[in-house]
């Protein structure tokens, strides 16, 4: 059995809750380390990285008019801002493979010991005071620092890429792994242990995961969902648009092809690959020569993925230029176009507003011009896609709320009607946002 990174998240939840280790199997670029690092943000949020999301909250508050809401609203901030954590940092990835096995045990040091007749240990400034005492030599380990924490630090360590390491430093995981120390170090209990690596058929280097090691940890399984990748890590991430449309009309088809036995020197594609190419598709303005950006293209994906995807991302860039929508120049779309092309205009014209939002804030441009601009946009929104393609429209409200985007019904005087007249879709968006 497998399971999607959303599913993934829960087991790593029911798992916390009764402190299991759990290794999760993949293919390589699949982003096991990042749906790692994503449940530690969400269960274990640091409240130095989430100061622009209190103020956020604290507007939303301010602005909201219905009174229901605005109790559900106070309830979320209260709720958020209790479960944020005062540390420095909440994900620690190691990597198994690239170390040796004293840079987990520590590295033996020397130590004095002094003990007194009757079997009591001294300390050095008491021996000028005791007559009699027996000096020995001790070892201490010096554990490495990044796994040196607070017993009360919460959070999550990564062993990644664990059966890459080799056997002797698998050996020396087997106590951390399950009883969350080694030699004299030891982690802290609040903490979830997770390990990841690939499997045996996925054509990477790898060594024959320990029984030992095998036994303590519970393993599931890792299979990557295009829709988990486009809802929790590329929009949020703000990959490129065209990339982003290509994999949610095509789905699962070209997301994830990677295989040992793919004859391309790509080997196929990959969530980790998509990320690439998405880089490629922001440079793509024109000046980059056609042989050159499809070489880099089929070289990422391989030459039949590419194909189909320089074809697709030629055909949405004759749609109408984001700037003219936001300007007014361009109120409607062609009724004829399909919900890719739409999902495309309407993820653009969401990426170009944050974008704005930022300017704003930053004071590059003036308010007035923010208004104007956010103002057409909130039109734009309610003439094209909020009757009959809702989802493009909590979508966009959704991406628009994650990026803390706030759209003050003072500046932007359309989203007030909008909100009244949507009361539910907006709801929806901000819940899932």
């Amino acid at each position: 059995m497998t399971l999607s990174p959303k599913q993934t998240l829960v087991a790593m939840s029911v798992a916390d809750k009764v402190r299991d280790s759990l290794m999760i199997w993949g293919a390589p670029g699949i982003g096991k380390s990042a749906v790692a690092l994503q449940y530690a943000n969400k269960m274990y949020p640091l409240r130095k990285d989430n100061l622009a999301k209190l103020e956020f909250m604290r507007t939303q508050i301010e602005e909201e008019q219905d009174a229901a809401q605005k109790a559900q609203l106070q309830r979320e901030y209260k709720a958020f801002d209790a479960k944020l954590i005062d540390q420095d940092c909440n994900f620690i990835d190691f990597r198994l493979s690239q170390i040796d096995p004293t840079d987990l045990r520590g590295i033996p040091v020397p130590e004095k010991v002094y003990i007194g007749i009757d079997g009591k240990t001294l300390i050095e400034s008491d021996l000028k005071e005791v007559k009699e005492y027996i000096a020995e030599t001790a070892v201490v380990w010096a554990a490495p620092k990044v796994l040196k924490l607070d017993k009360n630090w919460k959070g999550v360590i990564l062993f990644d890429e664990i059966n890459s390491a080799m056997p002797i430093v698998q050996a020396a995981s087997y106590q951390l792994i399950l009883d969350r120390c080694v030699g004299e170090m030891k982690l802290p209990d609040s903490c979830l242990i997770l390990a990841a690596g690939n499997r045996e058929n996925d054509g990477g280097v790898t060594f024959t995961l320990a029984t030992p090691l095998r036994d303590r940890m519970t393993h599931i399984e890792m299979e990557p969902n295009h829709q988990d990748w486009i809802d929790d890590y590329a929009i949020g991430k703000r990959l490129n648009a065209a990339t982003v449309a290509f994999i949610n009309n095509t789905g699962s088809k070209y997301f994830n092809t990677l295989s040992p036995n793919d004859p391309s020197h790509s080997g196929g594609t990959s969530p980790r690959s998509w990320e690439r190419v998405s880089q490629y598709e922001d440079l793509n303005d024109g000046s980059i020569d056609k042989a050159v950006y499809r070489a880099l293209i089929a070289g990422r994906i391989g030459e039949g993925a590419a194909t189909v995807y320089i074809e697709y991302v030629e055909n949405v860039s004759k749609l109408p230029d984001t700037m003219k929508i936001l300007s007014g120049e361009i109120k409607e779309l062609d009724k004829n176009l399909d919900i890719s092309a739409n999902y495309f205009v309407s993820l653009n014209l969401v990426y170009k507003i944050i974008d704005l939002y930022q300017q704003k804030q930053e004071k590059k441009i003036e308010v007035d011009e923010w208004s104007r601009l956010a103002n057409n946009f909130i039109i734009f929104l309610e003439n094209n896609f909020s009757e009959y393609y809702a989802e493009l429209a909590v979508l966009a409200i959704r991406t628009l709320t994650q990026a803390r985007v706030q759209l003050s019904y003072k500046e932007v005087p359309a989203f007030q009607d909008f909100v009244k007249r949507y009361q539910d879709l907006v709801r929806r968006a901000r819940t899932l946002g």
